[in-house]
């Protein structure tokens, strides 16, 4: 249950939080989730925040495309249109049920030793080269039909469930937040203000923001509000969870508040490269983790706000390769990341959770520059290698993949249409041998 939390320490009678339609509030056929999948999706998301703060020392593992874009081809199947970025969970799922010889007790044990598996999947990813691929770029309705779609899929399956992870590429994405588990930014990008306010920030769908003003409204009945929430099995748990404490009528509303506004705070990670300098990372973390108020450029170019959040805690570092091009610098790279997490952690007396991403640079580390799948599972070799040591230990693992390895140029579903990556089998192999490693040494 909830702590208790006076109105005036959550700071909501100050506060002005951003909103967006709920879930429950849109018409458009497709955009809904199932109550498997919201329930799934907040399973992840507090398994998630316990490994960033140290409360879980299982592994988090992210599998999935680059970029979810309309240049994927159609699959025709007996029920209907899908897109490989949802065939891919169910690919995935296969490999990993192979990977550990089609034993229903190994993967078991394979799942316990994992917080949550996620499905990433850059819906707006910015380009080096300028632009953005991903599919709410060039079509937002689609993209949020095509998300829940993915959300709904990855609850399917009792015995290997998944549910989403994206990057935050532009602040103003924020309608779709409510459908992931977890977020992820570059540490260095050109809007950092506004990505770390968001780290902050939960993102209050407007069914949510109504929950808080009947909360907060006395002659409201507690009963009225628990009816209200009934269409999020989430929160609606929330309200039972509370009742069942007996609390007083006023501490139940605090309980409430402080719950609804945590379910909105989403696990986020601040990721670095390049110079391999994570200060900025660490900075970033530390603003995010406090109330914050700040301004917005709105798409349409007009400023929104000001706008207060009220911190969050849950956040995380994510390495994703350094200058030097060769195996052993981004061996080397690893061990001084750990080193400087160590020290802050030291400095701060606070668990700092980080991961490895094994695409981009830390693939091309291994490879002299060249853009290959090899990369991949080169770079995952020296993870795997550097944690049996005992040099690193990173509880988050990022593997871009697809459904078939490799690259394509054409329109050909299966592939990549941005960067050489590993396949669902091999990140499930991945998957198998990260998790393993973790069980053998319990």
């Amino acid at each position: 249950m909830p702590p208790t939390t006076s109105l005036e320490a959550i700071g909501l009678n100050q506060c002005r939080l951003p909103a967006v339609p709920s879930l429950e509030d849109m018409e458009l056929e497709g955009w809904t989730m199932t109550d498997d999948a919201m329930l799934q999706q907040y399973a992840d998301q507090q398994s998630i925040k316990n490994v960033l703060t140290g409360a879980d020392n299982r592994y988090v593992f992210m599998a999935g495309p680059c970029a979810v874009d309309n240049n994927s081809l159609e699959v025709q199947s007996g029920d209907g249109p899908l897109y490989d970025a949802v065939v891919f969970q169910d690919a995935l799922r296969a490999e990993l049920r192979r990977a550990t010889g089609n034993d229903p007790q190994r993967l078991a044990l394979i799942m316990a030793a994992t917080a949550a598996l996620l499905e990433r999947a850059g819906f707006r990813k910015p380009r080096s080269k300028g632009g953005s691929a991903g599919i709410l770029a060039s079509d937002p309705v689609h993209a949020k039909v095509i998300a829940t779609e993915m959300a709904n899929n990855g609850a399917e399956d009792p015995d290997i469930k998944m549910s989403l992870a994206t990057e935050l590429a532009d602040p103003q994405d924020l309608e779709m937040q409510s459908l992931f588990s977890m977020l992820w930014s570059g540490a260095r990008h050109n809007k950092m203000t506004t990505l770390r306010h968001s780290a902050s920030a939960p993102i209050l769908v407007q069914h949510s923001l109504n929950l808080l003003y009947m909360l907060q409204n006395p002659r409201i009945d507690l009963a009225d509000a628990r009816t209200a929430a009934k269409t999020n099995p989430v929160l609606y748990n929330l309200f039972t969870d509370v009742e069942e404490h007996g609390l007083s009528d006023g501490e139940s509303r605090a309980a409430l508040i402080h719950g609804i506004v945590d379910y909105h705070r989403k696990p986020f990670l601040f990721k670095i490269g390049e110079d391999n300098d994570i200060t900025t990372a660490f900075d970033s973390q530390t603003v995010a983790a406090s109330p914050q108020q700040n301004t917005f450029t709105a798409k349409d170019g007009r400023q929104r706000g000001p706008l207060w959040t009220v911190g969050n805690e849950s956040t995380g570092i994510l390495f994703r390769g350094g200058v030097e091009l060769t195996p052993e610098a981004l061996r080397n790279d690893l061990r001084l990341v750990q080193q400087q997490v160590d020290a802050r952690q030291q400095q701060t007396k606070k668990h700092i959770a980080w991961g490895a991403d094994y695409s981009h640079r830390t693939a091309l580390q291994c490879t002299g520059g060249k853009r290959s799948e090899i990369g991949q599972i080169m770079a995952h070799q020296i993870v795997l290698e550097e944690i049996k040591a005992g040099n690193i230990q990173p509880q988050i693992f990022m593997m871009e993949s697809t459904i078939y390895p490799g690259h394509k140029e054409q329109k050909e579903w299966g592939y990549s249409t941005i960067d050489r990556t590993v396949s669902a089998q091999t990140a499930a192999k991945m998957i198998v041998e990260l998790a393993t490693l973790l069980v053998s040494t319990q």
